[in-house]
């Protein structure tokens, strides 16, 4: 299945008209081993950057991300629609009643009067804090957090015409100036609009790593994202113990494991600074736990920093693929995962967008060997065996056709692609 159109049925779009913010799938979502519940609570006079770029950032990030689905939401004190910016009339997605229990929460400003006086607000903020794992303000958004109690002995931050007035609600608060965003742990306060953004890129960071925000932030086209400008006051412990102790001795001493990301982050670190036989025990732990590309192509360049065997690049299948090598792909594909089986050598939607480059150059034999790859390499993908399927069906091979989409109605019987082609197939 093309997963241009698979994402279309299965995604909820995040438009600014009708501000329906959701999650957007990948072609491999179901590989995905992990779903946040990002909840952006909303207000009237809610700044409209605020919490629109937030939405923006996470909901990329589901796309971007080989081991995260973000699943974006509305929440408000209630169903009612509010006003944003004087002119955009919002419908929240839920209100703080029956919203998904949320693993992040963002607080976007604005005019923030009106939640700071309804105790239910303060109320949902301070208890839905006890499980999630970040709460993130934007702008005057700090306040809520405030109010809630959540700012108390902490760093935080807040737009600049705000500072001193926060300085003054919250004096247990050390409020600083000139910083996009003060992460303290599980609370991480942004500056004013634009920084929320920026907070919500590093917020990616921490959970999926750096590459993963990076990406984020070119598809945004958000060039003047850099991860330093903001402060970072509390190094995780575990990895505090990790820099000290090795990976081997912090995993027996039974303290909480961080996200995958900062993992992530910490081995590219040593990476950079050439220390491989610090990074390889990190990238070795995070492929059994996160068997996905980007881990392996990390665990593969500390291979080569140590000297040892690795199998065949991503980039080097997906340059033999576009030059017509599609034999020469499929042989050392072949090999590599003889000698590595358990590596994910490639990205199922990385080998799917090939065989569909193919088919519209009507190379249709070599898509057929491309997607074919695709199931090897992610057998239980319903959507890489109706992507087969459809190859064969354009081939002419319709029984071949028609016995790939009833695989990949068994492992999908909601597929309703694979459901019409049968029908067709005469």
């Amino acid at each position: 299945m093309d997963a241009h159109y698979s994402d279309v049925n299965r995604m909820k779009l995040f438009f600014m008209s009708v501000l329906v913010i959701g999650i957007i799938h990948s072609a491999s979502a179901q590989y995905k081993q992990q779903v946040k519940n990002v909840a952006i609570f909303i207000h009237e006079g809610v700044e409209l950057f605020d919490f629109a770029g937030p939405g923006e950032v996470f909901v990329a990030a589901g796309r971007q991300s080989s081991v995260f689905d973000f699943n974006v939401y509305t929440v408000a004190a209630s169903e009612e629609q509010v006003t944003s910016q004087t002119f955009l009339k919002v419908i929240p997605n839920y209100s703080i009643d029956n919203c998904p229990p949320p693993d992040i929460i963002v607080l976007p400003g604005g005019s923030t009067s009106i939640p700071l006086k309804d105790e239910r607000v303060i109320t949902w903020i301070k208890e839905a804090d006890k499980k999630t794992d970040i709460t993130l303000s934007v702008c005057t958004g700090a306040f809520l957090l405030g109010k809630a109690g959540l700012l108390e002995g902490l760093k935080a931050t807040t737009h600049w015409g705000s500072i001193e007035r926060l300085r003054q609600a919250f004096p247990n608060t050390e409020v600083l100036e000139n910083t996009k965003y003060v992460d303290n742990g599980k609370i991480v306060t942004s500056g004013g609009v634009s920084s929320g953004t920026e907070g919500s890129l590093h917020v990616v960071s921490r959970i999926a790593g750096e590459i993963t925000a990076q990406k984020v932030a070119r598809y945004m086209e958000y060039d003047s994202w850099d991860d330093r400008v903001g402060l970072v006051e509390n190094e995780s412990t575990f990895i505090a113990a990790v820099k000290s102790d090795g990976l081997q001795n912090t995993l027996a001493s039974n303290l909480l494991i961080p996200f995958y990301g900062e993992l992530l982050n910490l081995g590219r670190h040593y990476l950079e600074e050439d220390q491989a036989e610090k990074a390889f025990p990190l990238f070795e732990y995070l492929s059994e736990k996160y068997p996905v590309t980007e881990t392996f192509e990390y665990l593969g360049k500390t291979h080569e920093k140590l000297d040892k065997e690795v199998p065949v690049r991503e980039q080097e299948l997906i340059a033999l693929i576009e030059k017509g090598e599609v034999d020469e792909a499929m042989k050392q594909f072949h090999s590599s995962k003889k000698t590595f089986p358990m590596w994910q050598i490639i990205e199922e939607s990385t080998i799917n967008r090939l065989g569909y480059a193919l088919m519209t150059k009507d190379e249709t034999l070599s898509a057929v060997k491309v997607f074919a790859m695709n199931t090897e390499e992610f057998p239980n993908s319903f959507n890489a065996w109706d992507s087969l399927a459809e190859g064969y069906l354009k081939l002419g091979d319709t029984d071949l056709a028609r016995k790939h989409y009833q695989k990949s109605l068994e492992l999908n019987p909601n597929n309703t692609n694979a459901e019409n082609a049968l029908a067709s197939i005469k």
